[in-house]
């Protein structure tokens, strides 16, 4: 699904028509789109019924397969003694790959609120800017747990950070 506004309606039915995007939905009335005033207007569907310990939610590339309650383990595990917030940006430099973990995090920030900064390939040298620029709390360094810098955002952030290296 894209949600988009009239006047970005035609580029987003062009963009969603070479992609995996099967309905574009904007703001007021637009050709090949669905206003976003009809959704209120459809008719209520029973969600489906998932049984979270057998239904597969994730099945890495050769690994095997989750389950809905092991992909919310592993995203409480993630999370240990953190404890993300609405109010946290958490940047990201582990490889896209075929494991759940980044699976696991980016579901994890999802539910909690979180941004997302994923800068896989990182310089050392960039970190501390890329820290600052984003007004990253948390990061979750390549082949490190995920760790808490300080716990809201702030504009004006301290020159160095004890928990990066």
């Amino acid at each position: 699904m894209l949600i988009t506004t009239p006047g970005l309606a035609e580029a987003a039915v062009r963009a969603a028509e070479g992609s995996r995007v099967r309905q574009v939905i904007a703001f007021g009335a637009a050709l090949d789109t669905i206003h976003f005033a009809q959704l209120s207007g459809l008719d209520a569907v029973p969600l489906p019924r998932l049984d979270a310990r057998t239904q597969f939610a994730l099945r890495p590339g050769g690994g095997a397969a989750l389950t809905h309650r092991d992909l919310l383990g592993a995203m409480a595990d993630l999370d240990g003694g953190v404890g993300l917030t609405e109010s946290d940006v958490v940047l990201v430099t582990w490889p896209p790959g075929d494991g759940a973990d980044l699976v696991a995090l980016v579901g994890l920030a999802v539910a909690k609120g979180a941004l997302l900064v994923a800068a896989h390939g990182l310089a050392d040298a960039d970190l501390t800017g890329t820290v600052h620029d984003f007004g990253v709390t948390v990061t979750a360094l390549d082949g490190q747990p995920l760790a808490r810098l300080w716990r809201e955002r702030s504009p004006s952030m301290p020159s160095c950070y004890p928990h990066m290296p």
